[in-house]
């Protein structure tokens, strides 16, 4: 994995202390600039926070609506009625703007709850972000052998079962004592895979919610890079009773089948598995999350977003619409070209959000690159947010839940550097005395016990592919200059014993 780090955008992190005010621009819009911080795209217009206009065609509308540490929200109007928006808003909040696509409004923090239960219209909670820094160079996407071994573990049975259960909930509203529950299941699931687990704990405002529960795989080679995989597992309606099959059981499930797999594998880079709470309150939980990682100077290789994968529009073919913006493209594009190689079957097309919003929003506001494969942008479950959001009707196609699992989970494989031991500890039958130094750079020095001519030391990458291949020389010293850094497999034989170890090269 390189080490290079590219400047992604040229401009220097805004902070929302220096721009505040919310302009409105075209789809269209070509001429943007790199000083504003995109905050909500969508097919026909998008929304930008910047000290001036980012584009000679859009509009001003607010200036500062975070000042006071007020809260903005938009409110979908596709389907709604403004005049019914606005009345249902009452005294709860201060409408900013209306337009014919949405209403924006501002509103103390411990009013968005409350707000949320009051009005029957998407809502999506915007936050100013900043822009991307430094950040590693992506690898170059590569057919690591052994990515096509864990992809071809996915289970879809599995996949149904989870659903099922979180969906027996009930409800996982994320205020609820049955959403608490919930993640105390996640957790158990994730400790029984061997996993260390944290139950992240966050308020909405003045309102409790159910915690986050994460889950981290410690990397082998590179422990500080990190790559997430998550989805929201609490689950929304306007009533007591919440299904949330498609959303969110079913993204929950591809998160916790893909920590399954990988609980087998050593990966190079630490991996996260999240799930998250208080998403269809507005990304409280995800924020929460990704804004500690900033704090904590996390370097975060992307994150990959599970959110609503099991609806398949009568007729269509398996596909995903993937939702990012710009400043993320580069990760988009190592997913489409990683679902390309091992899961062939995945048409991926670009998309936008038709309303609402998820949790890759939170990782892309705080600098790092989010992406969401969704299920379909334009004919998406109709049944979400309804007591209708259940397995068989709202969750219709276990393939399709199977298949962006698989891509997601090839996407997290591939940057996160899995690899195998190949059976490691069992074999080396004491033939390998030492290798030094390990970790090594240049060159490195294998010690074998009883040296005898016609030793053959063998090195293979970590999918199994072997890329030296020479006779051990009498002092062991062995030329790695030329090699990637890595996790490789060290295989001395002399025609009748083996032996393997791990060598790490910086």
């Amino acid at each position: 994995m390189r080490k290079l780090l590219v400047f992604v955008l040229l401009s220097a992190i805004i902070s929302c202390l220096s721009a505040q005010n919310i302009y409105h621009a075209d789809r269209s819009a070509t001429d943007v600039s790199i000083s504003a911080n995109l905050i909500y795209n969508q097919a026909a217009y998008s929304l930008w926070v910047a000290n001036e206009a980012p584009d000679h065609g859009a509009r001003l509308l607010a200036e500062n609506p975070w000042s006071n540490e007020k809260e903005v929200v938009l409110f979908d109007l596709s389907g709604n009625s403004a005049s019914e928006v606005v009345q249902q808003v009452g005294d709860l909040g201060s409408v900013i703007c209306t337009d014919p696509d949405y209403l924006l409004v501002s509103l103390n923090a411990n009013n968005v709850v409350t707000l949320r239960n009051e009005v029957k219209a998407p809502m999506v909670r915007l936050k100013c972000g900043v822009s991307a820094g430094l950040r590693d160079e992506l690898p170059p996407v590569d057919t690591n052998q052994l990515v096509y071994e864990i992809v071809a573990k996915v289970d879809t049975q599995n996949i149904i079962a989870t659903i099922a259960r979180l969906q027996a909930f009930t409800t996982r509203k994320a205020t609820t004592d049955s959403a608490v529950a919930a993640a105390e299941w996640i957790r158990q699931q994730f400790e029984n895979m061997g996993y260390t687990v944290e139950l992240q704990e966050f308020t909405m405002g003045n309102t409790a919610s159910s915690p986050n529960v994460l889950a981290t795989k410690t990397g082998t080679t590179y422990p500080e890079k990190v790559v997430i995989i998550g989805g929201h597992y609490d689950s929304y309606t306007w009533s007591d009773e919440a299904p949330g099959a498609d959303d969110n059981a079913s993204g929950t499930a591809g998160v916790i089948e893909a920590a399954r797999i990988l609980a087998d594998y050593p990966t190079e880079c630490t991996i996260i598995f999240c799930a998250f709470s208080g998403e269809e309150y507005g990304l409280y939980g995800s924020a929460a999350f990704a804004s500690r990682c900033k704090q904590q100077n996390m370097n975060i290789l992307g994150y990959f977003n599970l959110d609503m994968i099991g609806y398949r529009n009568p007729g269509d073919a398996i596909h995903t619409d993937m939702i990012f913006p710009p400043s993320a493209k580069p990760l988009a594009d190592y997913y489409q070209g990683i679902a390309a190689i091992f899961v062939p079957g995945l048409v991926v097309s670009e998309g936008f959000m038709i309303s609402g919003d998820s949790d890759h929003t939170s990782f892309n506001n705080n600098g790092y690159m989010g992406i969401f494969p969704f299920e379909d942008d334009q004919n998406h479950s109709p049944y979400i947010h309804t007591v209708d959001d259940v397995l068989g009707l709202s969750v219709n196609s276990a393939e399709m839940a199977g298949m962006l699992t698989q891509a997601s989970l090839a996407g997290v494989g591939s940057l996160g550097g899995v690899f195998s031991y190949v059976g490691l500890e069992e074999n080396n039958g004491g033939l390998i005395s030492s290798i030094i130094p390990n970790p090594a750079r240049a060159q490195v020095r294998i010690i074998v016990q009883g040296f005898q001519t016609g030793q053959v030391v063998d090195l293979l990458s970590a999918d199994g592919r072997r890329v030296l291949s020479m006779a051990l020389p009498p002092d062991g010293l062995i030329a790695i200059d030329r090699l990637p850094a890595g996790v490789f497999i060290v295989k001395v034989s002399d025609g009748i014993r083996s032996a393997i170890s791990k060598l790490i090269i910086n």
